[in-house]
């Protein structure tokens, strides 16, 4: 299963209207972002997400999700 069909697959199956990842290891194995400092947030009605990212791997995370084709909304986290 590729990583776009997971993310449609978790906003399909999840049973609430939004969901926030947050282990590493997740956020890697649906977007393909190998950072640590980064979550997911995946909105159910319009099967859709984006991942916060430290303004570090911004530029990583970019490369990151359009490399493994993840349609993924890559947004700095503000502090």
């Amino acid at each position: 299963m590729d990583i776009s069909s997971r993310l449609h697959r978790l906003a399909a199956t999840s049973g609430v209207d939004n969901l926030l990842i947050l282990r590493p290891e997740d956020v890697r194995w649906l977007t393909g972002f190998t950072g640590r400092t980064s979550f997911v947030l995946v909105n159910r009605s319009t099967a859709s997400a984006a991942l916060f990212v430290d303004g570090r791997y911004y530029d990583r995370a970019l490369s990151e999700t359009e490399h493994v084709g993840a349609t993924v909304d890559v947004r700095l986290l503000k502090s």
